[in-house]
C-alpha cells in the first residue's frame, strides 16, 4: 500500500514538474530570445502581463525539487532545481529593473493588483469616437478622453495600441487611458490601419497615426489641447509608431 502511495506521489509530482518546466523554459527562452518566431511573441507578452507570476511559479518548482529529491526522483528534481533558479532568477531581473525606474520617479507599485488584476483588454467607446480619415476604403477612428472640470489649455496625449500590426484596436488599455484623464490629459486613442493576407500596413500605420495628429490640430480648440505640448506614446507596435511619428514630426 505504501509503494502504491509513494508512486501516486511521484507521478503527481513529475507530471507537475514536468509542464512547469516545459512552460518555464519556452517563456524564458521568449522573454531573452525575443527574435525567436512564435516563442519571442508570446514570451514578452506573457512577461509583460504576468512578470511576477512568473517567478512565484519557478519558486513553486524549486520546491517541488525539494520534495522529488526527498521521494528519490533525483535526475527530475536536479532539471527541475536548475530551471528554477535560472527562471527565478531571469523572470526577477525585468521586475527589478522596473522596481528601480519607479523608485526613480517615485511611482507606486501595488503587488497584490500585480497578482489579481485581469489583464487590461478594452475595446472602442463609440461613445467617445471620432472618425479622422478614410483611407483605402477604411475608416480610421480615434477615442477621445477628456478630463472633467477644466478650464485652461491642457496637454494631449496620443495613445497607439499595440498587436503587431496586424491586430489591436483603439482604447485596448482602458486603464492607462484613465490614468492620463485623471491627471489632466486629453487622451486621443487612435486606430490605424492594419495588416492582413495581400495587404501590408508597413509604410501605411505612422502616416495614418500623423493624419490623426493633423487632424487633433485642427481641433485643438474645441478640445482646449495645446499642441505645443503634444505627446506621444504607445505598447509594442504602438511603441514602434510613437517613435516613427515622434521622429517625423521633429
Amino acid at each position: 500500500m505504501n509503494k502504491k502511495k509513494r508512486s501516486w506521489k511521484k507521478g503527481i509530482l513529475g507530471g507537475i514538474a514536468i509542464f512547469l518546466i516545459a512552460i518555464l523554459v519556452l517563456l524564458f527562452f521568449g522573454v531573452y530570445f525575443p527574435n525567436i518566431s512564435f516563442v519571442g511573441e508570446i514570451g514578452t507578452i506573457v512577461m509583460s502581463l504576468f512578470s511576477l507570476h512568473l517567478v512565484i511559479l519557478s519558486v513553486i518548482l524549486g520546491i517541488l525539487a525539494i520534495l522529488m529529491i526527498r521521494l528519490k526522483m533525483r535526475r527530475l528534481a536536479l532539471v527541475s532545481g536548475i530551471t528554477a533558479i535560472v527562471c527565478t532568477i531571469g523572470f526577477a531581473i525585468p521586475i527589478a529593473q522596473m522596481l528601480q525606474i519607479a523608485n526613480e520617479n517615485d511611482a507606486k507599485i501595488s503587488w497584490t493588483k500585480q497578482l489579481f488584476s485581469a489583464p487590461d483588454m478594452g475595446g472602442p467607446d463609440l461613445s467617445k469616437s471620432m472618425k479622422y480619415a478614410t483611407v483605402d476604403g477604411n475608416d480610421l477612428y480615434m477615442d477621445i478622453s477628456v478630463p472633467k472640470n477644466t478650464t485652461a489649455k491642457r496637454t494631449p496625449i496620443v495613445l497607439i495600441h499595440g498587436g503587431g500590426f496586424v491586430a489591436g484596436t483603439r482604447n485596448q488599455s482602458p486603464s492607462w487611458t484613465q490614468f492620463y484623464v485623471d491627471r489632466g490629459y486629453v487622451v486621443f486613442d487612435v486606430d490605424y490601419r492594419l495588416a492582413k493576407d495581400g495587404y501590408t500596413t508597413w509604410d501605411k500605420a505612422a502616416p495614418d497615426v500623423a493624419s490623426a495628429i493633423v487632424w487633433i490640430g485642427q481641433h485643438a480648440d474645441k478640445y482646449q489641447v495645446d499642441m505645443e505640448q503634444l505627446l506621444i506614446a504607445g505598447g509594442s507596435a504602438g511603441g514602434s509608431l510613437a517613435l516613427q511619428v515622434g521622429y517625423g514630426l521633429n
